[in-house]
C-alpha cells in the first residue's frame, strides 16, 4: 500500500484546522523516578489531579532581547485516594521523611495522557525534571462524610521538559 505525500499534507493540514480532537486531561498517568527506583507499581501511578505542569521563562530588558536565569522553582501537585496498604512510593517516602531535615532526594517524574482503550497509549508527555518532595498533606477525617482520605504531594521542581511522542 503506497503512501501519496498529497495524504500525509492533508492529515498534517487538517490536524493544523482543528480537526483532529483536542487531547483529554481526565485519562492520565504519573511515573515517579526517585534516585534510580522507577515506581511502577499501578497504585502508584494513579492520581486524582495533577496540577503546576507549567513551563515558563523570565524575560530581561526587551531593547536587548535578553532571557535572564530563571531560578524560580515552580510546584507539582499530584493527589490521590490514600492506598490502605503500603506500596513502593509510600516506602522510599519513608525513607526521605527519616532524613528530612538534612538531605533532599531528586525525583523525575514522567507524567502522560492516555487514549482510550485495553491497553493505555500515551498521547501526549511532559518530564518534571529535577523535582524534590517538598511537602506530604492529608485531607480532612470527618466522622460525618463518606468519602476517600486524599494525600496530596507537592514537589518543588526546575524545569517541565514536553516529550514528543
Amino acid at each position: 500500500m503506497a503512501i501519496s505525500i498529497g495524504s500525509v499534507a492533508k492529515g498534517v493540514v487538517s490536524d493544523l484546522l482543528g480537526e483532529t480532537p483536542p487531547v483529554v486531561g481526565y485519562r492520565f498517568a504519573a511515573v515517579l523516578l526517585t534516585g534510580i527506583i522507577p515506581q511502577l507499581a499501578p497504585v502508584d501511578m494513579r492520581f486524582q489531579e495533577v496540577g503546576g505542569l507549567k513551563l515558563s521563562r523570565n524575560i530581561g530588558n526587551e531593547q536587548e532581547k535578553l532571557l535572564q536565569p530563571d531560578k524560580q522553582r515552580q510546584i507539582l501537585t499530584l493527589k490521590r485516594g490514600m492506598p490502605q496498604g503500603p506500596t513502593p512510593l509510600q516506602v522510599v517516602q519513608l525513607i526521605e521523611q527519616a532524613f528530612w531535615d538534612t538531605r533532599l532526594l531528586q525525583t523525575n517524574i514522567l507524567i502522560a495522557t492516555l487514549k482510550e482503550g485495553p491497553v493505555p497509549i500515551p498521547t501526549k508527555a511532559w518530564l518534571v525534571h529535577e523535582a524534590f518532595l517538598q511537602s506530604l498533606e492529608w485531607g480532612n477525617l470527618n466522622a460525618g462524610s463518606n468519602e476517600v482520605l486524599i494525600e496530596t504531594m507537592s514537589y518543588s521542581y526546575k524545569r517541565v521538559i514536553p516529550v514528543p511522542i
